[in-house]
């Protein structure tokens, strides 16, 4: 109802901004749903380009073999092997860390007690 207190004028200005804001809402959301689907097409490539590369584990002998005694080398081999085949069965490129030429830290494995049982 309007308020006959209000010029007609004042009124209608009013009436016009619930509709403004709603406007306003519905623009946003949609250059936000553009922004969204457009990264998406954009690293479609990236992503499928990841999927198919195995993941990477770079175990480090040598430093397995200097902190044990010269008695468990063979041991420490053999489960190095054995840890090796199974984690490649799973999908995972295993590497030995000296035909690494440089690997970020995450990816090594520095002694045999790190190893996933």
């Amino acid at each position: 109802m309007p308020d006959p207190a209000k010029p007609q004028s004042v009124q209608s200005r009013d009436a016009g901004w619930p509709m403004l804001f709603v406007l306003a809402l519905l623009a946003l959301t949609m250059a936000a749903l553009a922004g969204y689907l457009g990264a998406r097409v954009a690293m479609g490539p990236m992503f499928k380009a990841l999927a198919s590369r195995p993941p990477v584990l770079v175990l480090d002998i040598e430093q397995a073999l200097r902190q044990s005694a010269p008695q468990r080398d063979d041991t420490i081999l053999r489960r190095y092997a054995e840890q090796a085949r199974r984690l490649a069965g799973q999908g995972y490129l295993v590497l030995e860390q000296q035909a690494v030429w440089a690997a970020p830290d995450p990816v090594y494995f520095p002694n045999d007690e790190e190893l996933p049982r």
